[in-house]
């Protein structure tokens, strides 16, 4: 039996998190092959995570409201893929006569040279499959594949966009320098990103706490029977942006007389 890890997938090139909403499927439950298992929500978007695999659900690592980074482990699924892979593998074809033997070499030399050029396309395709941290965009990805630029070369470009990313301008500039031989040997670029000065940023626990405390606060003057609900994930959003904008936007009302008689 194998284990398929299901994580958290990444919903665009500016959201770093989600929070998990629902989970559809419990540990022990089977699931299919892109069947929903949970729906998650971030700042722009609400969304479903399919299963990546058939099986059983092993175990869940989050719970309903937790907040969880892209590209972290939240569930894993137990498949039989090794089992049934072992199963329905065709027994291995047996030794042609020696009469045989010179169309035997010709025919067995084929697909291994297929499997040769095979390798070397996966090795010429590695920046799009490559295992990193840093995030590239889908357009990125296009302009190295064609024009052969590895991923040792993707790392050392230094981005202008968001938090550092590389954006078409800079691979395109890139591209530009190294044909007119401006790049240095490892692939580095002299241009430096743009300082940007930190935002102000209000943590949603104060907002929470300030919001929790007026509600204890207002619960005394009211009787009888009062139900609490609690604001979804949007509104918190909401609520915290424009505290947000209290505090940085200036919020000014100006009167001007003219008398025009």
């Amino acid at each position: 039996m194998a284990t398929v890890d299901l994580v958290m997938p990444k919903m665009g090139e500016s959201i770093m998190e989600a929070t998990i909403l629902k989970w559809h499927k419990n540990p022990g439950d089977a699931v299919q092959m892109d069947e929903t298992v949970l729906e998650i929500a971030t700042d722009k978007v609400d969304s479903e995570v399919p299963s990546t695999a058939a099986g059983v659900l092993e175990e869940i690592l989050f719970n309903v409201n937790d907040v969880v980074p892209i590209g972290t482990v939240i569930a894993r699924i137990k498949t039989g893929a090794a089992e049934s892979q072992q199963t329905n593998n065709p027994p291995a074809p047996q030794a042609l006569q020696p009469v045989e033997s010179n169309a035997t070499e010709t025919v067995s030399s084929q697909p291994q040279y297929q499997s040769q050029q095979a390798a070397t396309q996966a090795t010429n395709q590695q920046p799009q499959s490559a295992n990193t941290n840093r995030f590239y965009s889908p357009l990125v990805l296009n302009i190295a594949a064609q024009e052969s630029i590895s991923m040792s070369e993707l790392e050392n470009i230094l981005g202008t966009g968001a938090e550092g990313r590389v954006s078409k301008k800079d691979i395109l500039q890139y591209v530009s320098d190294k044909r007119a031989g401006k790049t240095k040997d490892t692939g580095t670029t002299i241009q430096q990103p743009a300082e940007r000065k930190p935002d102000m940023v209000i943590p949603m626990n104060k907002v929470e706490q300030k919001a929790a405390s007026e509600q204890n606060n207002q619960l005394g003057s009211y009787t009888g029977n009062v139900e609490i609900i609690e604001m979804d994930r949007m509104r918190k959003l909401i609520a915290d942006h424009m505290v947000r904008s209290k505090h940085t936007s200036p919020h000014v009302t100006s009167f001007t007389e003219a008398d025009v008689t």
